[in-house]
C-alpha cells in the first residue's frame, strides 16, 4: 500500500488515491500496529515497528501522536523494562517521519525530551538496552548535526517553525554532554571479566553492544560543531587523566579511536 501511495505522490502515476482513503488505511491499521509493539515475541515487535514507520510516512499527523503517548508512558516506567526497549525500537523506526520537514509539524517539539528521557537507557547492567538506545542515537545522529542555529528565518520561510527549530539546535550542546556523561558512566562500570565470565563476554549481546557504541560514538564526533567538538574532546581528556581504568581498556580504546578518527589532528 505505501508502494503505491508513494507512487503516485512522487511520479505521478495513474490515478492517486484520496486523502481520504489513504487516512482511513491508517486508521484501520495503527490499533493492530500500536496492540503488537510490546510482544513478547520479537517478530512481532519488529512488524509493528515496521508498520508504523510506513503509517508515519502515509499519514503521520494521524499515526504519530498515538504512538508518541505510549513511548512517553513506557520511557517514565522503571519496572516494564521490555517496555522501554519496544519504544525506543519504535522511536528508532520513527525519527525520520517524525522530524521531516512538512510531515509532521509538532515532530521537532518533541526531540528535545524524547533525547533526554533515553539517555538512562546507556546501562552497563543491561547491555540489550543499552544496545536499542544506542541504535536509536545512530539513527537519529545520521541525519541531525549537533549545530545550533542562530540566523534568523530566511524570507519568505515559515517563522514559526523556524523558531522551534531554533530552540530545539540549542538543547543539542547540552543533550551531547549528558550522552558523554552516560558514555563515561557506561565505561567505568564495565565488569572485569574472570575466568569463568570468558565465554558470557564473547557473547553475541556483549559484542553488538560495543559495535554499536563505537557507531554511535564516531557518528556523535562527526555531527559536533567545532566548538562543542574542541570542548568534547576536553571532556574526554579530563575523564581519562581524572580515571583509573585499568580493566577498562577495550571501551575507552573505543572512545577514543571514534574521537581521533573524526579529527586526528586534535
Amino acid at each position: 500500500f505505501y508502494k503505491r501511495v508513494s507512487v503516485e505522490r512522487h511520479r505521478g502515476w495513474g490515478k492517486p488515491m484520496l486523502k481520504s482513503d489513504v487516512e482511513e488505511f491508517g486508521r484501520m491499521m495503527l490499533p493492530m500496529a500500536l496492540q503488537g509493539l510490546y510482544s513478547k515475541s520479537t517478530s512481532a515487535s519488529l512488524q509493528s515497528c515496521t508498520a508504523l514507520r510506513f503509517l508515519g510516512m502515509l499519514d503521520a499527523p494521524s499515526a504519530l501522536p498515538p504512538l508518541l503517548d505510549q513511548v512517553y508512558q513506557a520511557l517514565a516506567t522503571l519496572t516494564e523494562v521490555h517496555q522501554t526497549t519496544s519504544a525506543m525500537q519504535a522511536l528508532a523506526a520513527v525519527w525520520f517521519p517524525m522530524v521531516q520537514a512538512g510531515n509532521f509539524d509538532a515532530g521537532a517539539a518533541h526531540l528535545p525530551s524524547l533525547m533526554t528521557l533515553t539517555l538512562d537507557g546507556i546501562d552497563a547492567n543491561d547491555l540489550h538496552k543499552t544496545w536499542t538506545t544506542l541504535r536509536l542515537y545512530t539513527v537519529l545522529l545520521s541525519g541531525l548535526p549537533l549545530i545550533p542555529i542562530t540566523d534568523d528565518a530566511p524570507p519568505g520561510g515559515d517563522a514559526e517553525r523556524h523558531d522551534v527549530i531554533r530552540q530545539v539546535t540549542d538543547t543539542f550542546a547540552d543533550w551531547a554532554f549528558k550522552f558523554l556523561d552516560q558514555a563515561f558512566a557506561f565505561i567505568v562500570n564495565q565488569n572485569y571479566p574472570h575466568a569463568e565470565e570468558e565465554h558470557a563476554k564473547s557473547d553475541i549481546e556483549g559484542r553488538t553492544s560495543e559495535m554499536m557504541f563505537h557507531c554511535t560514538l564516531e557518528v556523535l564526533f562527526m555531527q559536533l560543531g567545532d566548538k562543542l567538538f574542541d570542548r568534547a574532546l576536553r571532556k574526554v581528556a579530563n575523564f581519562c587523566f581524572t580515571n583509573l581504568l585499568t580493566h577498562q581498556t577495550e571501551h575507552l580504546g573505543i572512545l577514543l579511536t571514534c574521537l581521533c578518527r573524526v579529527d586526528p589532528e586534535a
